[in-house]
């Protein structure tokens, strides 16, 4: 190209160009715009419908473990590490009194299986909010123990069958982590964009 011709050229994007350029910065701030929106309510939601139900679930079932656990200490104290009189009226007592702390235990643990129902259903109605990463915890360390203990009901599988299977589990200590620390995470993520704002 020649001098004049990139004169000429200089002279055309000038004049076009001034308003050309204008128009497509203020479209590029506008795209970034509509990005950053489309992210902080995908965020929002992945927290007001997903996440934050399961934190919330999670850290329910975490105190009945808890208190459950508590309760089977009590009763380690009370009654496996003591000697009693092999009195039938006090047996009689320390069974009524046993049976009553197993029951009790055993309902903090229903407790936690009422949590699970509802977490399904939050999983199974948001799924679409599921980070892909998490996808396969979530069916590793939940689902699978859930539709399990469902199915089986717990005592009914043969001894050796159950054995084979591996454990149920209520709700997996892996599975709690990683609700908290993805329920963090969003939560830093949504607070970081609105102190942008």
């Amino acid at each position: 190209m020649t001098q004049s011709q990139i004169a000429i050229l200089g002279l055309i994007v000038s004049f076009v160009g001034g308003g050309t350029v204008s128009a497509i910065i203020n479209w590029v701030r506008s795209s970034i715009a509509e990005t950053k929106e489309r992210s902080t309510k995908y965020i929002e939601q992945q927290l007001e419908k997903l996440y934050g139900p399961l934190y919330y679930l999670t850290l329910q079932s975490s105190k009945l473990f808890e208190i459950e656990k508590k309760l089977g200490d009590a009763y380690k104290v009370e009654y496996i590490d003591q000697k009693y009189s092999d009195d039938p009226v006090t047996r009689q007592r320390l069974r009524e009194e046993t049976d009553s702390v197993i029951e009790l235990k055993n309902q903090y643990i229903e407790q936690v299986v009422k949590n699970n129902k509802k977490i399904i259903e939050l999983l199974d109605n948001n799924f679409a909010l599921i980070d892909a990463d998490d996808v396969e915890i979530f069916i590793n360390e939940f689902y699978e123990h859930f539709i399990r203990y469902q199915t089986e009901e717990i005592g009914k599988t043969p001894y050796m069958v159950y054995e084979h299977l591996g454990a149920i589990s209520f709700l997996r200590p892996r599975f709690i982590k990683r609700i908290k620390e993805k329920f963090d995470s969003k939560k830093s993520q949504f607070e970081g964009i609105a102190k942008k704002r």
